[in-house]
C-alpha cells in the first residue's frame, strides 16, 4: 500500500497519459474478469487500477470514485479479504445509497448480498493532522478529514491543485504522514540552494580561519630561529607554533569535509 502511494510522488514516463480514464477502463474490467472467475485476469486488472490509481494527476470525481470502489469489492471478495470488501461496499453504499449488488451477477442467497447487507453506512469522519498544500481530496471532494469505518480514494495536492500522491486505502491507519514540503520541488530547490549557501559560507569562513593560524604558526616558527629571541622563550615559541599548525591542519580538513558534503549531500 505504501508502494502505491509513494509511486505517485515519483511519477515517471510509465504513467498512462490519462491515468483517470484508465482506472474506469480497469474497474469494468474487474467486474468481467470476475464473471469470468478468471484469478489471472482479476488480478492484472487490480494490478493496473493500482498502478493508475497512484498516477492520477488530478481528483477523481465521486461517480469514478464508486467504480473504483466497487471493483475493489469485487477483488476483496473473490480473495477471500471480507473485511476489506465490508469496507469498500461500505464506500459504495455511502457514496451512491441507491447501489445494490447485482441481481443478474449474485442470487439472493449468495454471500455478497449479506455482506453488502451488513457495510456500515455511518460516515463518521477523522480530522487528519497533516494537510498538502493544496488540501486533501477524499473519493473526488475537497475535504480535511477521511471516513473512519469505510475504504476511501485518497489523494494529496500541491498548491497548483495537481497531485501529490494518490492511493486505495482502507482505514484511517493507512494516511501516510508525509512531509508534504519534501514532495513539493520547488520547495526542495529552495532548501538545496538555502542549504548550499549555509555550506559555502561556512565552507569559506573555516578555511579563513585555517589560514590565519597557519600564518600565526609560520610566524612563530621563524620566532625560534630569531638570534634575538631570548633562550628562555624558545620551548613555549615552538609549542606554540606545533599547536597552531595542528590547530590549522586539522581546521583546513573540517572545511574540505563540510564543503564536500555541502555540495554531494541530497538536501
Amino acid at each position: 500500500m505504501w508502494l502505491l502511494l509513494l509511486s505517485a510522488v515519483a511519477r515517471g514516463s510509465n504513467c498512462p497519459e490519462h491515468p483517470d480514464v484508465v482506472a474506469l477502463q480497469q474497474a469494468t474490467a474487474t467486474g468481467v474478469a470476475f464473471d469470468n472467475l478468471d484469478e489471472e485476469a482479476l488480478a492484472d486488472s487490480e494490478r493496473r487500477l493500482d498502478f493508475a490509481l497512484g498516477c492520477l494527476d488530478a481528483p477523481l470525481g465521486p461517480r469514478a470514485a464508486v467504480e473504483v470502489h466497487r471493483a475493489k469489492a469485487l477483488t476483496a471478495f473473490f480473495s477471500g479479504e471480507n473485511a476489506a470488501a465490508l469496507r469498500s461496499w461500505a464506500a459504495v453504499k455511502v457514496l451512491d445509497p441507491v447501489a445494490t449488488p447485482s441481481a443478474a451477477r449474485w442470487p439472493r442467497a449468495h454471500p455478497m448480498w449479506r455482506l453488502f447487507a451488513d457495510a456500515p453506512t455511518s460516515d463518521e469522519w477523522v480530522q487528519l493532522e497533516r494537510t498538502p498544500p493544496g488540501g486533501w481530496v477524499v473519493d473526488g471532494d475537497a475535504r480535511s478529514d477521511v471516513p473512519r469505518d469505510r475504504a476511501f480514494l485518497l489523494q494529496a495536492l500541491d498548491a497548483q491543485g495537481t497531485s501529490l500522491m494518490s492511493g486505495y486505502l482502507y482505514s484511517v491507519a493507512e494516511v501516510p504522514q508525509l512531509d508534504f514540503a519534501e514532495l513539493d520541488p520547488t520547495a526542495r530547490r529552495r532548501r538545496r540552494k538555502r542549504m548550499h549557501i549555509i555550506g559555502t559560507t561556512a565552507t569559506g569562513a573555516a578555511g579563513a580561519t585555517a589560514l590565519t593560524l597557519f600564518v600565526v604558526a609560520t610566524v612563530a616558527r621563524f620566532d625560534v630561529t630569531n638570534p634575538n629571541l631570548p633562550y628562555g622563550r624558545i620551548d613555549k615559541r615552538a609549542e606554540a607554533a606545533n599547536t597552531l599548525a595542528t590547530a590549522s591542519a586539522g581546521t583546513a580538513l573540517g572545511a574540505l569535509g563540510l564543503g564536500v558534503a555541502t555540495f554531494t549531500i541530497r538536501w
